[in-house]
């Protein structure tokens, strides 16, 4: 144990020499006392160390303490919480007797180790409620955000209590491989082969246009059903637009029919896929399949203009290019001679610089008052940036550049930052200009930059408006990295393709110039919280929330519910909450300056089933996870197993480690009721003595 202070002997020498002096003064110099020499000695001594302690209080002296500490093993039990766990013939069993031997398991494992407890079915969630009734499964998900949180951690062993049926995320074995500590497995469900058709898979385009054909992909399998022939069909609005005989040639039978749909319709449009179900099905409900589709009757042209060659480029062409909404070209800045009104949206890269002619070409762009992105970097000539007044000044000092990642604002309102937004926040850094970057208050920050650990205040993803027109600003480059990040970490580019696509459709949409904008999706899932977002400007395209604003939404058969919309920051929103499937319109109003807006709109609602689409539970998967890591794979009834294979590795054990506990001095109690008892015996005795 040691004492530390800020200041060095001197000032401990200090505190001595007053305690000293104090004592001696009271004592021996000046007044005469009634007390004996000895007496006056013994009670100076009090008076000694009762100043010396306060004054050396003063100090801020800390304590520091040499301490051991023992860790028990992290003991992880991370259980399966979708619906499909108990949609088979063994769901009393898992809801009831179940249910008991796991909540046993985890006292007898909490003995010995510290156990936490996780759940997890399109997300990772702390706890366990033993509901199972997510409506999707993501085994890799959870394996991977387990990894991360107990990274450098004494992580004993993972306990994967599934059914080994996953429907979202990548393969979860390269995950359990991955794991630096053993997972076992438990295996739940029923692998038995059921007498089944479901309609397994189903895959098309969410957008499409006005008169043309979409594809629709649709995957049929069925299990016991050899010889029976039933009709599948698609139907939008009760007409049916398709219909085919299926066969089912053995009694393991997988097919898949290519179709192609007319989009006559423009709007959200929502269609029925119907597989004719046969006498003894397990399950009927796999048989209907709901899907949505937005029929938009233009596409945008987006025009790529860049400074020079960048990775950058390459990425959003990609996802351009995969969207049948858009259709990008790139162009270099002196290489494009276009008419700017050809184009819906421009990506400006590392523009303004310093080249005349580049510059002029901005201009062009600004004056044709088509919406803009600017991908800011280090050639970026940030004086002439701040010219252009956009509402948003670098004030770049030099050409330093910083590494910042994202962090996402919270009371973001002109779109919503759903988990897709949200992901960015664990890509990798992008290179920023170093130095003050100020905002107008009519821009609006999607994404701060934090450098470290520290969220600061300039904008990494900005919008601003001028003269009633919208712009997005990129401050940084280093985009390319995104969408590769984003595969590593998710298996796909989902997340990047949900930021540009927030990003470019706010930017890109012609409804900038209105002064009344609802925005919703096409579709949601049928268990998705529904939200809509609004904004309202003034006459001067400034952002404004004070009057209130409606909303009603009417299902098919004509039935109403009225909402209002919150205000978020400077626009608003309105969570509608979850509805069943069908195909919605809405009306929203609101009155301002005089003047009645309104806007209408439609959004689908899908139905989510797709736990009920495989019921058969893959214990050959979980086998490999378990193996794989270095763990076995358990059955529900080998439950009670478990602790005792736990103690017999070698490799769990209690990890000791030391470090120096830092406390304040004066915190400690009994240095105070010391301080007290010194001063209350120096008193007491010369109470005792008349000598006050």
């Amino acid at each position: 144990m040691d004492i530390l202070t800020d200041f060095s002997w001197i000032g401990v020498a200090v505190c001595v020499a007053l305690g000293a002096v104090y004592a001696v003064v009271l004592y021996f110099i000046g007044k005469k006392h009634e007390m004996s020499a000895k007496t006056r000695a013994v009670l100076a001594v009090l008076r000694f160390l009762a100043v010396f302690f306060i004054s050396f209080l003063l100090l801020s002296p800390m304590l520091k303490n040499h301490v051991v500490e023992t860790e028990k093993p992290v003991v992880v039990l991370l259980h399966d919480n979708s619906q499909s766990i108990v949609l088979g013939k063994d769901s009393a069993y898992y809801r009831n007797e179940y249910l008991q031997s796991f909540e046993q398991l985890k006292k007898e494992l909490s003995d010995d180790y510290q156990v936490e407890v996780f759940s997890f079915g399109g997300a990772l969630q702390q706890g366990f409620d033993g509901r199972f009734d997510q409506p999707s499964s993501d085994i890799s998900l959870a394996l991977d955000e387990i990894s991360d949180i107990y990274k450098g951690r004494n992580v004993g062993a993972v306990v994967l209590a599934s059914d080994g049926i996953y429907n979202a995320g990548h393969t979860p074995h390269v995950s359990g491989g991955n794991a630096p500590y053993p997972i076992y497995t438990i295996a739940l469900g029923d692998t038995a082969i059921r007498k089944d058709a479901t309609l397994n898979n189903l895959k098309y385009n969410r957008i499409t246009y006005l008169n043309s054909r979409f594809p629709v992909e649709i995957s049929v399998k069925a299990d016991k059903l050899q010889g029976q022939t039933k009709r599948l069909t698609v139907e939008n609005n009760g007409k049916t637009l398709f219909s085919k005989e299926i066969r089912y040639t053995s009694d393991h039978f997988f097919t898949t029919e290519n179709i192609l749909l007319n989009a006559d319709k423009a709007g959200v449009q929502l269609y029925t896929v119907r597989l004719q179900t046969c006498e003894g099905e397990a399950s009927v409900s796999n048989n209907v399949l709901t899907f949505a589709v937005e029929v938009l009757d233009s596409r945008r042209r987006v025009a790529i203009v860049a400074q020079a060659p960048h990775p950058d480029l390459g990425a959003m062409k990609r996802y351009f290019d995969a969207r049948e909404s858009y259709e990008a070209e790139t162009f270099m800045a002196d290489k494009f001679n276009g008419n700017p009104l050809d184009y819906s949206l421009f990506v400006l890269h590392q523009l303004p610089d310093n080249n005349a002619a580049h510059n002029a070409l901005v201009d062009k762009v600004l004056k044709s008052q088509v919406p803009a992105l600017f991908v800011l970097g280090q050639q970026t000539a940030n004086e002439r940036f701040d010219r252009l007044q956009m509402g948003l000044t670098l004030n770049a000092k030099g050409s330093r550049m910083d590494e910042a990642t994202a962090s996402v604002n919270g009371s973001f309102g002109s779109f919503s930052t759903d988990d897709g937004i949200r992901q960015v926040e664990s890509f990798p850094p992008l290179s920023v200009p170093f130095g003050n970057i100020a905002t107008t208050t009519s821009t609006q920050t999607l994404l701060y930059a934090k450098i470290g650990n520290i969220v600061t205040n300039r904008p990494l993803v900005a919008f601003g408006q001028k003269n009633g027109i919208r712009y997005g600003f990129v401050v940084g480059d280093g985009l390319w990295r995104w969408p590769l990040a984003d595969y590593q970490q998710n298996g796909s580019s989902e997340a990047f393709g949900t930021f540009l696509d927030k990003t470019c459709t706010y930017l890109a949409q012609q409804s900038a110039k209105e002064k009344f904008v609802v925005r919703a999706e096409a579709a949601f899932a049928e268990n998705e919280v529904i939200t809509l977002d609004a904004e309202l400007y003034n006459d001067n395209f400034e952002l404004v929330n004070s009057p209130e604003v409606s909303l009603s939404v009417a299902d098919e058969k004509g039935t109403s519910r009225n909402f209002a919309f919150a205000r978020t920051q400077n626009a608003y929103t309105a969570a509608i909450g979850i509805l069943p499937q069908g195909r919605y319109t809405y009306n929203a109003k609101t009155f301002f300056n005089g003047k009645n807006y309104h806007k209408n709109g439609t959004f689908a609602v899908q139905k989510n089933d797709i736990e009920e689409h495989n019921l058969t539970a893959d214990h050959s998967l979980l086998n490999t996870i378990a193996q794989n890591s270095g763990g076995q794979k358990l059955y529900p009834r080998q439950l009670s197993q478990l602790p005792e294979l736990l103690k017999k590795r070698d490799d769990i054990r209690n990890v000791m480690f030391s470090r120096y506990k830092y406390s304040e001095l004066i915190k400690l109690p009994w240095l105070f009721v010391a301080i007290v008892l010194l001063l209350a015996i120096e008193w007491t005795a010369r109470r005792y003595k008349n000598d006050i």
